[in-house]
């Protein structure tokens, strides 16, 4: 995927429906994809676009006055494709953590990198507690997702710590006319 960081941040069109929450996940700038020269269609775009925008909410803030490019919102994924990979969202969580590990690490004194690092097995914690703010609703019928959509009111009303909600590929259960 190819990201383009525009000098002016542009109208989001989620703005209306989430207010200015989505720009703390998407950092004022919608990503602008080229098909054409990343060789993916669209469904790869999609889960791209889509683990960027789940890693963002579920990664921490700070880790012992590390900052981090995440905001620990807890999320409710409603895959009804099945095509979503936890793998692949785990990875992308270890590549960001390593890479601010490792930008953290080049920023301390030398004297201090053996007591201030951030260990690989305090990266593979932050990873853990990322993947668990992640919720994931199978949908395998459109009855089930009618019911799924109908009950999500008293389902986030009883589940306060949800942030975000992402719907994978709504239209899986309807054809086009």
């Amino acid at each position: 995927m190819t990201e383009i960081k525009l000098p002016q941040p542009i109208k989001n069109p989620f703005q209306n429906i989430l207010g200015d929450n989505i720009n703390l996940l998407t950092n004022n700038y919608l990503p602008i994809v080229n098909c054409v020269e990343d060789g993916k269609d669209s469904q790869d775009i999609q889960n791209s676009i889509m683990l960027e925008l789940i890693s963002r909410a579920v990664l921490c803030s700070e880790y012992n006055g590390v900052e981090f490019p995440g905001q620990a919102h807890s999320v409710l994924m409603i895959d009804t494709d099945h095509k979503f990979k936890v793998e692949s969202l785990a990875q992308e969580l270890q590549k960001k953590v390593r890479q601010v590990a490792e930008a953290h690490f080049r920023s301390l004194d030398k004297k201090d990198r053996k007591s201030l690092r951030i260990t690989s097995k305090e990266q593979w914690q932050i990873v853990k507690k990322s993947l668990a703010r992640l919720q994931i609703l199978e949908i395998f019928s459109h009855q089930a997702l009618e019911i799924a959509l109908c009950g999500l009111h008293s389902l986030l009303r009883n589940n306060t710590n949800i942030s975000v909600i992402v719907i994978n590929s709504i239209n899986t259960f309807f054809q086009e006319l």
